[in-house]
């Protein structure tokens, strides 16, 4: 009990899952940004179109999955055992999207 005379809270694994979820898809972004600065070394050599395709679908997804994401894990009873679910799949599927637009810039930028 604290000094209120209210049971401790405690931080379930969905909450620690959606700090995760904010986490990655912030340094995602931010990587993929990071990313595509390289263009100036390659000049005609890059595949433009590539470069802006993926750049803006990762971002795109990554936005529309974090707003999701927490507005699914806010609206639905986010106590529940499987709540975790939501900030999980989310997690996941940013990785997988990270990875595939890091392939994918590294392919058009041709730096060799």
């Amino acid at each position: 009990m604290n000094e209120f005379g209210e049971p401790p809270s405690r931080v379930s694994v969905g909450d620690g899952l959606m700090a995760a979820h904010v986490f990655v898809a912030v340094i995602g972004g931010l990587y993929v940004l990071s990313m595509i600065m390289n263009v100036d070394g390659c000049s005609d050599r890059c595949d433009y179109p590539t470069l802006e395709y993926a750049t803006r679908a990762f971002w795109t997804l990554d936005l529309t999955v974090l707003l999701g994401g927490s507005l699914a894990y806010v609206l639905l009873p986010s106590r529940t055992p499987r709540a975790w679910l939501v900030p999980g799949i989310g997690v996941a599927i940013t990785a997988v999207a990270l990875v595939v637009t890091i392939i994918a810039i590294d392919s058009a930028l041709v730096l060799g």
